[in-house]
């Protein structure tokens, strides 16, 4: 029986080596796609041996889950930044989200990793509780406006709702689609508007049951 090969001791993903690895792996995935980049081409792109991806990651899916946590934490730091600089919920929502698209056009390699790359986070602990971080943290927020007066929608719902609503438009950012949608969009007051649209209507319209919700 096969076993998943593991990183050799003493090298670890914090060597130059690797860090040269993880900066050529996002090189490549954005000029070739995930699916089209092995340990090879990653190795031969850094100029370093074919041995030297297995020995600072193990195989592929652990250079690739690395290279998300990394990116949970940077977006992870971004959000808490933002954070600092607001004083409402309803801002804070709002500095989330261009922190949010800010992340995914700066990086969009590791977007692209984080969140389609089909990890099984169940097999990267690290990578796991980075990305659970991350989703705690976006959904604060949300949670606060859902318990606010007139407000009937449920927490978790709501908190998926906005979460849904920086990712896709975070999506649309760099699949260029704003651009095609819009002149010269204004982050800023795209996602304000947004938001306060989509505030307004969670917080007057009453709660409904949907298919696959729980009685």
């Amino acid at each position: 029986m096969s076993t998943r090969p593991q990183p050799e001791s003493g090298i670890g993903a914090q060597s130059p080596t690797c860090e040269a690895l993880l900066i050529a792996l996002g090189e490549l995935v954005h000029q070739h796609g995930a699916r089209n980049v092995s340990l090879r081409s990653v190795a031969r792109h850094t100029g370093v041996s074919h041995s030297a991806p297995g020995h600072c990651f193990g195989d592929m899916e652990g250079m690739l889950a690395e290279f998300a946590r990394r990116g949970f934490q940077e977006l992870q730091a971004r959000l808490e930044g933002a954070s600092a600089t607001t004083d409402t919920a309803g801002d804070q929502l709002n500095a989330f989200v261009e922190a949010y698209i800010g992340f995914a056009k700066s990086h969009p390699s590791q977007f692209d990793i984080m969140f389609r790359a089909g990890l099984d986070k169940s097999r990267h602990p690290a990578l796991s509780t980075a990305a659970e971080r991350t989703r705690e943290t976006l959904g604060a927020p949300a949670l606060a406006l859902s318990s606010s007066p007139g407000s009937t929608a449920d927490p978790a719902t709501i908190a998926l709702g906005f979460w849904a609503l920086a990712h896709g438009l975070a999506s649309l950012a760099i699949d260029g689609q704003l651009e095609a949608l819009f002149d010269s969009p204004d982050i800023s007051k795209l996602t304000t508007s947004v938001l306060n649209t989509t505030t307004t209507a969670t917080q007057t319209s009453p709660s409904r049951d949907y298919p696959g919700s729980s009685d």
